[in-house]
């Protein structure tokens, strides 16, 4: 679902928008509502919020300007995200970054913590520098105690139970960013972004705040209204139980400076898409949508169902062919290839957010390392070294988690369905002129076998 007016933080400017193509909407599994922002809050403009990004773009540019050490992770959803930040943690043992504040551990301040100090609005550590019970202070980070703090908590088994260095201060901090033009089922109006909204997108998430505690809790509430009072609820509240904290998301962007390398992750569209299906499964149980589980069954036929579900609201709407195509440098009849290709959408949105990937890069003039979700099947090691190469970090641990790709995709697209979704693939990147886009993608594209067609229509007969 995607609200009209999302919250933007630039620079310490807090910035809102009315524009419905807004980079900071996202997908249904991080929602954001309109009662997130305050009243009184002044809006402008998407072209302003543009205006000044591309300021900061240029400011970082100059000889002298403050840099940080972000090595972007940039994915588009389920393209192998978790598993190679897992395995730069546990390769080089150092603690990473991630844009979305949820799923790190809070501070002494009760909320996310952001690896530099001069950048409050993110990234933040998933592993906070520092035992947590010896926090005193809500500035722990990268710029002060934390590069002589060795010690990265996680918070509860597996991964999550180590202990993990700081990279050094010349390695970079692999930081996990899924940009923008990722959202599911939402018209192409949310998802054709301009260079530099998918750059905003890169560039947002949220921070991890304390919002109540949960109802029931065994708590002590005098306490609470004490802190309260004197302006320390949110410090008294991180010493509480993690379990009874009901937190929210504070929806930030930082500035470009802090970035320096990109992470480009890409998998075969057809195995991802269906791996975003599989996401969905996971996630709506979650939010109580039971109505949601009980028509998508989690098999091939759920699949083609939620296709199909997605493609007849297109066709309903009129979305696709009133779309501003063009404006994006698409061919303005673009959506009649669009037939015979189950979750043609999920294409669209696939081949935009590679190409915009690329341009983002491009823009911030930074090195980039292109890593196949398929590289892990031929070698967890060697993807590895090359990873901490490209991020100067060392290897300290040889065994490594293995990779599981031993699932079958093959029977969610027919042969006839993969041939139309690769001929709209390469008109999509044709449009754009992109040669670093087809040498990216064109690995993953198939032409229809006519001589198997033809023996299965002759066996037919």
């Amino acid at each position: 679902m995607y609200f009209n007016r999302v919250k933007k933080t630039l620079n310490g400017m807090e910035i809102h928008s009315s524009a419905s193509s807004s980079a900071f909407a996202q997908s249904s599994s991080s929602n954001t509502s309109n009662s997130d922002i305050a009243e009184g809050e002044i809006y402008v403009n998407t072209d302003e919020y543009d205006e000044e990004l591309f300021r900061m773009v240029q400011e970082r540019k100059k000889k002298g300007s403050k840099r940080g050490k972000i090595a972007w992770l940039m994915s588009f959803p389920n393209s192998g995200t978790s598993f190679t930040s897992l395995l730069v943690r546990l390769a080089s043992n150092t603690t990473s970054g991630t844009n979305y504040g949820m799923e790190t551990n809070p501070g002494a301040s009760g909320m996310s913590i952001p690896v530099y100090e001069w950048s409050e609005f993110g990234p933040f550590w998933i592993h906070p520098p520092g035992q947590p019970n010896i926090r005193t202070d809500t500035t722990m980070s990268i710029d002060s105690r934390c590069r002589n703090a060795t010690i990265c908590k996680g918070k509860k088994g597996g991964d999550n139970a180590r202990n993990y260095d700081v990279p050094p201060p010349t390695a970079s901090i692999i930081t996990k960013t899924h940009c923008g033009s990722r959202c599911v089922f939402c018209p192409p109006q949310e998802y054709l972004e301009t260079d530099l909204s998918f750059l905003g997108s890169c560039l947002s998430g949220s921070r991890k705040v304390p919002s109540r505690i949960k109802h029931g809790a065994d708590v002590d509430v005098s306490a609470i209204k004490a802190a309260f009072m004197n302006g320390t609820l949110l410090s008294h509240m991180s010493r509480l139980p993690a379990s009874i904290i009901q937190y929210k998301r504070q929806h930030v962007t930082y500035n470009p400076a802090v970035v320096e390398k990109a992470i480009h992750l890409v998998r075969n569209p057809f195995d991802n898409i269906v791996s975003r299906f599989h996401h969905e499964q996971k996630e709506n149980p979650k939010q109580g949508k039971t109505r949601w589980v009980d028509r998508y069954s989690n098999d091939v036929t759920g699949f083609k169902r939620w296709c199909a579900d997605e493609d007849t609201i297109s066709e309903r709407t009129s979305d696709e062919s009133l779309a501003n195509w063009t404006l994006h440098s698409y061919p303005e009849d673009i959506a009649k290839y669009f037939r015979g290709i189950p979750c043609h959408a999920e294409f669209v949105r696939y081949v935009h957010w590679h190409l915009a990937a690329i341009r983002v890069v491009e823009m911030l003039e930074i090195p980039v390392l292109f890593i196949y979700y398929e590289d892990y099947r031929n070698g967890v090691s060697d993807a590895t070294d090359r990873i901490l190469s490209f991020l100067n970090l060392d290897r300290v641990i040889t065994k490594l988690p293995d990779f599981h790709s031993n699932k079958d995709y093959s029977q969610y697209f027919t042969d006839e369905e993969r041939a139309n979704a690769s001929d709209l693939m390469k008109r999509l990147v044709a449009a754009k002129s992109s040669t670093k886009g087809r040498d990216l993608l064109e690995r993953y594209w198939v032409e229809l076998d006519i001589d198997k067609l033809y023996a299965q229509t002759k066996s037919i007969e």
